[in-house]
């Protein structure tokens, strides 16, 4: 089993009041409070359909235990060894790599730090040159052992005996798609007081439209 667990969140919205306000035509400040709050609202919405981590955001992310080349279920719910299912002679025939961690909530800026809990113990923390992040795959950032080196073999706690510390987020600057559908989203419910809560199709197409349709999960 994973989870994850918000350990700080945005400090700085992807786009600001005055943005907000210029989109939706609104010329008084006296609304600057209201428009803040519809801002972070539509921000986490968007966020939650995308699967995302827009604005800097730091997250505990916990596995029970470390992935290997051998974990695997059958689509039928049976245990069945990744190795022997896909690829005969795997690990061996790539250097004996393990799987990777890979990260939810992307994109990944980098991460703090991989804690494993032996059974009645207390948590180790790995040495970051141990392992590699690759952040390259936006949408599928991931930790893997160097190339000479397996995931840490010791039994672990029964829950969460792996933790992984991570900022994620563009930034201030996200893409345009992402700048304009939380716009939309702020705009249509601040004329729509009464249907908030309520978006609007175009604001789930843009969304959508950033990966050819594909909402990542």
């Amino acid at each position: 089993m994973a989870g994850r667990t918000l350990v700080l969140a945005p400090t700085q919205e992807p786009i600001s009041v005055d943005e907000a306000n210029l989109f939706a035509r609104v010329t008084t400040p006296t609304e600057d409070a209201l428009m803040a709050d519809l801002i972070t609202a539509a921000r986490k919405r968007c966020e939650d359909y995308r699967g995302q981590s827009f604005a800097t955001q730091t997250w505990d992310y916990f596995l029970d235990y470390f992935p290997r080349w051998r974990d695997g279920y059958t689509l039928d719910g049976a245990f069945t060894p990744i190795g022997a299912q896909f690829w005969t002679g795997f690990p061996d025939a790539f250097g004996k790599r393990e799987m990777p961690i890979v990260l939810p909530r992307p994109p990944v800026q980098s991460v703090t730090w991989v804690k494993y809990t032996p059974y009645n113990q207390s948590p180790v923390t790995m040495d970051p040159a141990t392992y590699q992040v690759d952040t390259a795959n936006v949408l599928a950032p991931r930790i893997v052992p160097t190339f000479d080196r397996m995931w840490p073999t010791d039994l672990l706690q029964s829950v969460n005996g792996v933790n992984v510390r991570f900022i994620a987020g563009y930034g201030t600057v996200v893409p345009e798609q992402i700048s304009l559908a939380i716009k939309q989203l702020v705009a249509y419910w601040f004329y729509n007081r009464d249907a908030v809560g309520v978006v609007p199709e175009s604001v789930n197409q843009l969304l959508s439209e950033m990966t050819g349709g594909f909402t990542y999960a």
